[in-house]
């Protein structure tokens, strides 16, 4: 019986260190991979609207890339005090493909005479020749005065 409780403990000890051991593995597998580059840009513009202050967030691709209409594009405002949008998220069916990219207006003028607004905009392009296509997640901050 003796015999038997210390197969069971060392066992149980085996398969404790093997766990800790994979999981540490896998925690810093995932903490060191490296981002994937980004293959376009935002070029974001702030004008006057009826409503307060437009937002133009218009993607441009890298050389030899072009727009991939058929993803799922997104929008998301993450920040923007002083503000305020009838919605601080959009999805594809809001994008503009001849700008290409989001128009996002203000619903009333804002509430303090400058700011910023901090966005996360996921887009998607091809290579030229449509061997590849990249989703890129292009985070950033637009500035704006009234």
């Amino acid at each position: 019986m003796q015999n038997g409780m210390l197969l069971k403990k060392t066992i149980v000890k085996t398969l404790a260190a093997t766990f800790l051991t994979a999981s540490s593995w896998v925690i810093t597998a995932a903490a060191s991979a490296a981002p994937a580059a980004q293959k376009s840009k935002v070029e974001a513009k702030v004008e006057p609207s009826k409503s307060g202050l437009a937002f133009h967030f218009h993607v441009v691709p890298d050389a030899g890339l072009h727009i991939n209409q058929e993803g799922p594009w997104q929008l998301e405002i993450k920040a923007a005090p002083g503000l305020t949008f009838a919605s601080t998220t959009l999805k594809k069916d809001a994008v503009d493909f001849a700008l290409p990219g989001f128009t996002l207006a203000t619903t009333v003028p804002p509430s303090q005479s400058s700011g910023s607004v901090t966005y996360k905009l996921i887009a998607f392009v091809c290579t030229d020749d449509k061997a590849q296509c990249f989703r890129d997640v292009l985070n950033g901050e637009v500035a704006w005065k009234r």
